[in-house]
């Protein structure tokens, strides 16, 4: 909607330090992205809007880490605040040590606190990632695990149980993959907010005139 491109070009501005220029030309990659995705813009630039609080501390990058986690986020079923919720619990040394010490108690594994909160606070996606490999190389699969022991990963991760599925039922391998080659492609991504553009620029009219 004109209300949400309204707040978008706020936060990018206000929240992002990107001038006017800077946020129009973001706001073309997120449709973009909507586009590759197979998601409707206004549905992405809501995404957007919601994460962007979350997101502002990495200033003219949170549009790529948006666009990174976005491809993870459509591959599992979930928001991208979903995932910056689960990041964001070890984005302090005594969170991250408590979580990691619960999780390698039940896991069997060595997660690093330290090295989770570096990530957390760097490369969310990155984190996820880390997370998800301890996960597997725990030898534990999920499906096979009992309830009881799916419920309470779920509350050490602060979780619902179908979130925490959702999350680890999703290659992020893959996914990371796959959002790096459409950042890397500038031909694919020109070519993306070109077919972006008539929604775009419809919704741009609505907001400046």
């Amino acid at each position: 909607s004109a209300d949400t491109t309204g707040e978008i070009i706020d936060l990018m501005v206000k929240g992002m330090g990107l001038s006017v220029e800077q946020s129009l030309i973001s706001q073309r990659e997120i449709f973009a992205t909507a586009t590759a995705l197979g998601v409707a813009p206004s549905k992405m630039a809501s995404d957007f809007a919601a994460a962007a609080p979350k997101l502002a501390a990495f200033g003219d990058k949170a549009i790529q880490k948006f666009r990174e986690l976005s491809t993870v986020a459509k591959a599992a079923g979930m928001e991208v605040t979903n995932l910056l919720d689960i990041a964001e619990k070890f984005e302090t040394i005594e969170g991250a040590a408590d979580i990691v010490g619960q999780l390698n108690s039940v896991l069997g594994v060595s997660f690093d606190s330290l090295n989770m909160t570096t990530l957390a606070l760097e490369n969310p996606q990155q984190a996820l990632m880390t997370l998800q490999k301890g996960f597997k190389e725990s030898g534990k699969d999920f499906d096979s695990m009992s309830v009881a022991m799916k419920k309470s990963l779920a509350g050490i991760m602060g979780m619902e149980v179908d979130k925490l599925a959702r999350f680890l039922r999703t290659d992020l391998t893959a996914q990371a993959a796959a959002a790096n080659e459409v950042a890397i492609s500038q031909d694919k991504l020109n070519d993306m907010i070109r077919k972006a553009t008539p929604v775009w620029e419809k919704m741009q009219t609505a907001v400046l005139g």
